[in-house]
């Protein structure tokens, strides 16, 4: 029963002290959720765009490509 108290109460301490850095942990891992879901929607956007009609020009696709690039990384 000793030890259980004892890893209790040493995570409870870790949560108190670390609590920012958990924040930013949570924090970062939401975006980069959000920006993995984001990813196969560009792709679609950018395959459909131009196998169906190609009214949006490479350099368009190009500056959507590189920017969830950046995003990502």
């Amino acid at each position: 029963m000793g030890l259980k108290k004892e890893i209790i109460i040493g995570a409870y301490d870790v949560i108190k002290k670390e609590k920012k850095h958990l924040f930013y942990v949570l924090y970062y891992s939401a975006l980069e959720g959000i920006l993995a879901l984001s990813i196969p929607l560009a792709s679609a956007f950018i395959i459909n765009s131009i196998i169906s009609h190609a009214s949006i020009s490479v350099l368009v696709l190009g500056f959507v490509v590189m920017g969830i690039f950046i995003l990502i990384t």
